[in-house]
């Protein structure tokens, strides 16, 4: 498995469990943030890096 489906496969993993319960735990609370970024994608990036 490349990179690239890795990281499409965590991406589906997180979406599925941000929407159950995991925004509770996860949510950019900065009135700064910079939302061009979904916090899913922000979490995939890095739970990659991570691995």
């Amino acid at each position: 498995m490349n990179w690239q489906e890795q990281l499409i496969t965590i991406y589906l993993y997180v979406c599925k469990h941000y929407q159950d319960n995991l925004w509770v735990y996860s949510q950019r609370m900065s009135k700064h943030a910079d939302l061009s970024f979904t916090d899913e994608e922000v979490i995939a990036i890095h739970l990659k890096i991570e691995s």
